[in-house]
């Protein structure tokens, strides 16, 4: 297992992760070079990797506290608090980079399964309200519905 760490963030998603996890100190090593590779290649972003390897860390760290409760080891209440607030502010990078937009809508087999559920709450206002109900399903699906009439659409 190795450790290694440039002093520039800019060189590589490995340093990146370890400057954005605080782990830069040579004689305090927290995770491996290996470790950090692996976050990187199972999560795709350097922000999910930071989030999962500060996650990791903190773990050790609630465990030296621990054996500090036991009188083994010197770790603060404190310095635990505030390695949370750094998990905390990987978890919402990483959940705002990761999020997938949706469109709904844009896909007329999904526009008639949506109108053919009779559970639905149907919205209080719709495009062509006074229009009558053939009129309004045969425009959203444009006469063109692969659905075979199964939604009651009227295609």
């Amino acid at each position: 297992m190795t450790w290694s760490y440039s002093g520039n963030p800019s060189t590589s998603d490995k340093d990146t992760v370890r400057f954005n996890v605080t782990d830069t100190d040579t004689n305090d090593q927290l995770v491996q070079d290996e470790e950090i590779n692996y976050a990187l290649t199972e999560y795709g972003s350097v922000s999910s990797a930071s989030y999962y390897i500060a996650l990791v860390i903190y773990g050790k760290f609630t465990r030296l506290y621990d054996k500090e409760k036991a009188g083994q080891v010197d770790i603060s209440r404190k310095f635990l608090e505030n390695y949370w607030n750094i998990v905390e502010k990987w978890k919402k990078i990483a959940g705002a980079l990761n999020a997938v937009p949706y469109c709904g809508g844009i896909s007329k087999d999904e526009v008639c399964e949506i109108n053919s559920n009779t559970d639905r709450v149907r919205p209080y206002f719709t495009e062509g309200m006074g229009d009558s109900e053939d009129e309004r399903m045969r425009e959203k699906c444009n006469g063109d519905c692969s659905c075979d009439n199964e939604c009651d659409c009227g295609c």
